[in-house]
């Protein structure tokens, strides 16, 4: 299995788990790295896995504070993680 593959998989234990609240951020892609001792992409890609199982969702850019916070309430509810840039 590839490292980025290994790392979705850590962060679903993690969700399933428990240990990954629903509605919670995951680390940022430079903290991931840092982390898990791996590049960016290696990140970026374990990240885009983990969006196409519909676990993690990517909030736009620029949100208020409330808009924000009906993100998180929207993929609390949806017991779903977000990341942002």
């Amino acid at each position: 299995m590839s490292k980025s593959g290994q790392i979705a998989e850590s962060l679903l234990k993690a969700m399933d788990e428990g240990r990954l609240a629903p509605g919670a951020k995951v680390a940022s892609i430079r903290e991931a790295a840092r982390q898990f001792g791996v590049a960016k992409n290696t990140i970026i890609d374990a990240y885009d896995q983990l969006v196409a199982l519909g676990r993690l969702h990517r909030l736009p850019e620029f949100l208020d504070d409330e808009a924000l916070l009906r993100w998180r309430w929207a993929l609390l509810v949806e017991h779903l993680y977000y990341w942002a840039l």
